[in-house]
């Protein structure tokens, strides 16, 4: 059967249909960047709040190197700022006057398959993944481009182990504070569970929202799980 496995846009799919893959097979290569600030309130000696009455471009916009970027026109003078470097318009910060620029360049970077199978297809947005079977599940929260291995925890509280955990996410109905801070100093990459727990940390929570959900998936243990996050779903699979 086939899973649908939605992925970042901003990069160059590294990966090809009939593809075996894991989670060390590369996914994505983004180019790398570099962002200049500009204080164009403080340039022009206009008032921060007022950025977006002077800014000449939008959010998302191209700017290149010559080009219009601000103008401050009052009765008796009108100052103009033309822009110095080449790239998008990615900040307008009314609060400081400032604005960044975005431009191509810099090391770039691999982002890692966070699933196992074989790609069945490439699409749009998404991949389809071959895998044996799997289990669909829906959550209280979407989370954005998560997957990977699955701890099954006893349901008595036993030591763990960073052999044990190291890169995995941790399924259990509740962590309590104490084991929420152990597990995630270990290198746990998140929680799956049927309650919400009081943060200790910073280790995404993923919350299961029907409990027999929760039932199956402890009774099959799946090794594996992906997140759908635009349907606020995750698959578990083998």
């Amino acid at each position: 059967m086939n899973v649908p496995v939605k992925i970042p846009h901003d990069g160059k799919i590294l990966i090809v249909e009939g593809q075996t893959v894991d989670f060390t097979t590369p996914l994505i290569k983004r180019k790398g960047s570099t962002s200049v600030e500009i204080p164009l309130a403080e340039t022009m000696g206009f008032a921060p709040d007022k950025i977006f009455l002077k800014v000449k471009k939008s959010i998302g916009d191209t700017v290149t190197n010559g080009e219009l970027l601000a103008e401050d026109k009052t009765f008796m003078s009108s100052k103009r700022y033309v822009s110095h470097v080449d790239g998008v318009l990615k900040e307008i910060n009314h609060e400081r006057g400032t604005v960044i620029i975005t431009q191509d360049g810099g090391e770039s970077s691999e982002i890692l398959c966070y699933f196992q199978g074989e790609v069945a297809s490439v699409n749009d947005g998404y991949i389809d993944l071959k895998v044996k079977g799997a289990y669909k599940a829906e959550i209280l929260e979407g989370v954005e481009f998560m997957g990977g291995q699955i701890f099954y925890a006893p349901p008595a509280p036993i030591p763990f182990s960073e052999e044990d955990i190291k890169g995995k996410s941790i399924f259990s109905k509740t962590v309590n504070p104490m084991d929420h801070s152990k597990i995630e100093a270990l290198g746990a990459e998140a929680l799956i569970m049927s309650e919400k727990s009081t943060p200790q940390g910073t280790l995404t929570q993923i919350i299961l929202h029907q409990g027999k959900d929760f039932d199956t998936v402890h009774n099959k243990q799946y090794p594996f799980f992906i997140v759908a996050p635009e349907e606020n779903t995750l698959y578990f699979y083998d």
